[in-house]
């Protein structure tokens, strides 16, 4: 993984490969988890109404569906002739 230390041990990787790692699925319900939790949010200060006037935006409460195309990983081949995936 890049952007770690050299000296996280392979528990340490692990770890965060469990919590950063996830399906579609899971994103998805991560996602309406925190809509739900924004729109639930009620006080003078602060509500979703006020966030989406002044910051001019619209909160869709369902994420748009869109086709795609899922590509074959590219074989990467490095010095010496080795090659990985």
């Amino acid at each position: 993984m890049s952007g770690l230390p050299d000296n996280f041990d392979e528990r340490k990787r692990r770890e965060i490969s469990d919590k950063t790692i996830v399906s579609p699925s899971q994103k998805l319900n991560d996602i309406q988890n925190v809509f739900r939790q924004f729109s639930s949010l009620s006080s003078e200060s602060f509500s979703p109404s006020l966030i989406e006037d002044k910051l001019n935006i619209e909160i869709e409460k369902t994420p748009a569906k869109i086709n795609g195309k899922q590509f074959w990983l590219p074989e990467l081949q490095l010095g010496g002739h080795e090659k990985i995936d």
